[in-house]
């Protein structure tokens, strides 16, 4: 934290991936991101399961930190998502589509 820029966001996915037997106490971390007010908090692993996508919380927390990646359009991530999943056929694609968009929609209402 001390390394972003005062115009920077976090975005940071409130399910944790423990992949660490000492991993921080879950309330400490947001309690730690959350003195800086530029925070996107967001749990892509419910989002994502809420629109039965269980495996796309990845997609979920792209497009929570789409509104804040300046140089790439959204409709470019639209597009390698298309182009990542094409030969998992329509409904992978879709599927990615329908988290990358959740995620978006969500940063965007923080923001407001």
């Amino acid at each position: 934290m001390p390394f972003l820029s005062s115009t920077g966001y976090i975005v940071s996915n409130t399910a944790p991936f423990i992949n660490i037997p000492s991993y921080p106490e879950l309330e400490l971390i947001l309690a730690k991101l959350k003195e800086n007010e530029r925070l996107v908090a967001i749990d892509a692993e419910k989002i994502a399961e809420e629109l039965g996508a269980k495996l796309s919380s990845n997609m979920v927390m792209l497009g929570a930190a789409a509104p804040f990646l300046n140089h790439i359009a959204f409709e470019a991530l639209e597009k390698g998502v298309r182009e990542l999943f094409a030969r998992k056929g329509e409904d992978v694609i879709n599927t990615n589509l329908k988290a990358l968009i959740a995620g978006k929609t969500f940063a965007e209402s923080v923001l407001k």
